[in-house]
């Protein structure tokens, strides 16, 4: 990705589990659909922690999917330094402004929650409920 930078959410043992349920016969698709609701839940968090001089940055914030994670992306080729906002760049006098990580830390109990249910949902297809 060309000028930008993301931020991608995966929780600890969520592909492991993913794969062992789509082995045993769940539909993964709605794994894909809570990891984009997710995605969904952190973007406008993100966009409200992100620092404003023109809204370029805060514009260029967006969320996409798979079926592994969830991603919230920032900067484009015209928004080269989504990057240096929120980690920083020492060498040039710029503090990281750390937006990402603050606009997630702020969903997470929202996100939580989104899995919860998808992965309730997945075993009840696995137990044939």
């Amino acid at each position: 990705m060309a000028g930008g930078f993301r931020i991608q959410m995966d929780s600890r043992g969520l592909s492991r589990l993913a794969r062992t349920l789509k082995a045993a016969g769940a539909d993964m698709q709605d794994l894909k659909a809570s990891h984009k609701q997710a995605a969904e839940v952190a973007k406008p968090a993100i966009q409200k922690e992100a620092p404003v001089l023109s809204g370029t940055l805060r514009h260029s914030i967006r969320s996409g999917a798979t079926q592994r994670a969830d991603v919230v992306r920032a900067g484009s080729s015209k928004v080269r330094y989504a990057g240096p906002i929120n980690y920083g760049w020492p060498k040039h006098h710029i503090e990281p402004a750390g937006f990402m990580g603050r606009g997630l830390d702020e969903s997470q109990d929202e996100i939580n929650d989104i899995f919860a249910k998808a992965i309730d949902k997945a075993l009840a297809q696995v137990q044939g409920d």
